[in-house]
């Protein structure tokens, strides 16, 4: 008697290290599994972290590899895009969307913001290293409108220990502010 047998093979999309993780269920920071290389994130916060806003981030690194929001197939190796949770022990309190890399590379990165909504939201970059004595971080504080896309650049190095974060402002000059926060503008300063 003749037996056949079917084997069926299925791939599912990961969100593991140097992938693009399309799930949706927020996943705890890559930044806790690189704690001894240089690492920058870029996310986006609800003003009080309990949601993911309504946005998409994509970023460059300084050797032109992109990876996040609408690339189809992200090429920064040991990175991850999608909902973290920033605090594993408040896990409803420190939602984001972010774009995470390990082992980063040092110089220029470009980002872009792409806005659905109408709502409030932080973004953040991060930069750490576990040989630096510091880790820095750069906020802007946006109201979304749908359709708009904003760029911005940073520049991230490590100079004797020290995690060096800013801004590039359209001439390419360094800066620790690039605009005022538009949650100064709405309800006397307070996030919508």
């Amino acid at each position: 008697m003749l037996r056949s047998y079917i084997f069926v093979i299925v791939f599912l999309p990961g969100g593991s290290i140097g992938s693009q993780s399309s799930s949706t269920q927020p996943t705890t920071s890559l930044a806790f599994s690189c704690l001894d290389k240089p690492f920058v994130s870029v996310s986006a916060s609800t003003p009080n972290h309990e949601s993911i806003p309504a946005i998409g981030i994509a970023l460059t690194d300084p050797i032109r590899r992109t990876g996040g929001f609408a690339i189809k197939r992200g090429d920064i190796p040991d990175s991850d895009y999608g909902p973290v949770i920033e605090i594993p022990k408040l896990p409803q309190r420190s939602r984001a969307l972010a774009l995470e890399i390990c082992n980063a590379e040092q110089g220029l990165y470009e980002i872009k913001v792409t806005e659905f909504g109408g709502k409030s939201y932080q973004l953040t970059v991060r930069g750490t290293s576990g040989s630096a004595k510091n880790n820095e971080a750069l906020v802007l504080h946006h109201v979304s409108r749908s359709g708009r896309i904003r760029k911005y650049r940073f520049v991230f190095r490590i100079e004797r220990d020290q995690i060096i974060l800013k801004w590039l402002d359209r001439d390419g000059v360094e800066q620790l502010k690039i605009e005022q926060s538009e949650w100064q503008t709405i309800a006397g300063g307070q996030a919508p």
